[in-house]
């Protein structure tokens, strides 16, 4: 009777929160970063359903009663103290967080990209290659891991494994084999630091920056040595910073406390050379263009890349070219980027991470592409239409 007694109070308790909390706003109530918009408010329309207007009003409400944030905080602490569990996050030994969408996504994938996926996948890489260098461009292919494959051992026990090797792998072995593109092995280059250092944050879906900085590294070389001169290829010596930091897989977690870590950091060693740099001249996010380049300098290189590669922008990739052209994956489409290639492009690069395979492959309309950039006109080096 007692036992009954106190959840029913219990219950009653916490039903009168949000009416208290209102009235006294005694208790912190810091905003959740939900990345979505509050429901708004329901309209009356002109022809009616009272039931899904009044539901409409619920779920409006559910979006704004005093002390809803610190009660999901409340909630998810105890499920991450008591339980190791999120709904958001898979959360591995040692402090290391996984999105349980991405991570799941992956696993999806396996089904997905059947063999025919796959081939269309190789036959446009292909062809993309083929249109650029008879264009005088030379497409590069970044295929980026996520942190998965290299701290698997960190993964909860619950997380579902995937077969090894796992579609994503062998994709990103036939674009090595079958495209004719350059491809940088980025798992090999993070294997190789992960010797000496962790390749990923902890607490976020990222790579770290001293990372990127192998990976930003390890491209400009291969770009000097297509050229033909090593000179032109990476200059910048790498120095590492430690700072505390609580990553966006943490803040998916909505805590009473972050999580944190100690993450690493490039620390530039570089003074920047002068430059104009413009953002958001569609298609591009970032042009980076030098106001009196030297003579030694890589020349024009345009990319189309995820959040990954702000990393390698942050370690100096940009100060390795006489202009580059940053276009953003789900922000400007590929047949747009294309459209709009600067004259003088010499470089092409398409960085992806392994579960964005989809978007950067999508369909290309070719003739369109040849419409507005003829081969002769390219080859020559005239004013693109």
């Amino acid at each position: 009777m007692f036992r009954s007694l106190l959840i029913v109070a219990g219950f009653g308790l916490l039903a009168l929160f949000p009416l208290w909390e209102a009235a006294t706003r005694w208790l912190p109530d810091q905003p959740l970063d939900e990345k979505r918009l509050p429901v708004p408010e329901p309209r009356w329309q002109t022809s009616p359903n009272l039931r899904t207007y009044l539901t409409g009003w619920q779920d409006w409400f559910d979006d704004r009663y005093a002390g809803r944030n610190l009660l999901i905080r409340l909630k998810t602490q105890l499920d991450y103290s008591l339980f190791s569990y999120s709904d958001k996050i898979y959360i591995g030994a040692d402090g290391w967080l996984f999105y349980r969408s991405v991570y799941d996504d992956k696993i999806s994938a396996e089904q997905e990209y059947t063999r025919p996926v796959a081939d269309n996948i190789m036959a446009q890489f292909r062809h993309l290659r083929l249109w650029l260098g008879a264009r005088g461009i030379t497409l590069i292919l970044i295929d980026v891991p996520l942190k998965d494959v290299f701290y698997s051992e960190m993964l909860p026990a619950s997380a579902p494994r995937l077969p090894a090797p796992s579609v994503e792998d062998k994709i990103r072995h036939r674009l090595h084999d079958e495209t004719g593109a350059v491809c940088i092995d980025a798992a090999a280059v993070l294997n190789t630091v992960k010797r000496e250092r962790p390749v990923f944050h902890r607490t976020d879906f990222h790579w770290n920056d001293p990372a990127a900085f192998a990976v930003a590294q390890d491209t400009v070389d291969q770009m000097a040595w297509l050229l033909g001169d090593p000179a032109l290829g990476w200059r910048l010596r790498l120095e590492i910073e430690k700072r505390p930091n609580s990553g966006g897989e943490a803040a998916f977690m909505p805590l009473l406390r972050p999580v944190t870590e100690e993450s690493l950091f490039v620390t530039p060693t570089w003074k920047e050379a002068p430059a104009d740099v413009t953002y958001y001249q569609a298609p591009f996010e970032y042009v980076h263009v030098l106001r009196s380049p030297p003579s030694r300098m890589l020349p024009p290189v345009v990319i189309l890349g995820d959040s990954f590669f702000d990393g390698m922008i942050r370690s100096g990739f940009a100060e390795h070219f006489s202009a580059l052209y940053r276009a953003r994956i789900y922000n400007s489409t590929f047949q747009d980027v294309l459209l709009h290639l600067p004259r003088g492009t010499r470089f092409m690069v398409v960085e992806f991470i392994e579960t964005a395979i989809g978007p950067v492959s999508s369909p290309l309309d070719f003739e369109a592409l040849d419409r507005s950039f003829p081969v002769p006109a390219m080859a020559t080096g005239q004013p693109s239409k």
